[in-house]
């Protein structure tokens, strides 16, 4: 930012669905992805956060993932996905 650069969004993780950083329950999962999000909206308010989640297909796999999201107050903006068909 101090050099210009317009920073419009930062993912936090890549990925994600069953581990982050190591941990694969959802609390601690949670506190990591949250400690992400304050971090980067230390910086800006203005920066919208993402978290990346993998396999749409799978039936209620994304329903599950932001039920644990909701659960633990997970901060972000984006739900974001990636599809390998």
């Amino acid at each position: 930012i101090n050099a210009g650069v317009d920073v419009g969004m930062v993912q936090i993780g890549n990925e994600t669905n069953s581990k982050f950083v190591g941990e694969s329950k959802w609390d601690n999962m949670s506190k990591l992805f949250n400690s992400g999000s304050k971090a980067v909206r230390d910086i800006n308010e203005d920066i919208l956060v993402a978290l990346h989640f993998t396999n749409p297909e799978k039936v209620g796999n994304y329903e599950g993932i932001s039920k644990e999201l909701n659960t633990y107050n997970v901060d972000y903006d984006v739900f974001a996905s990636s599809y390998y068909p």
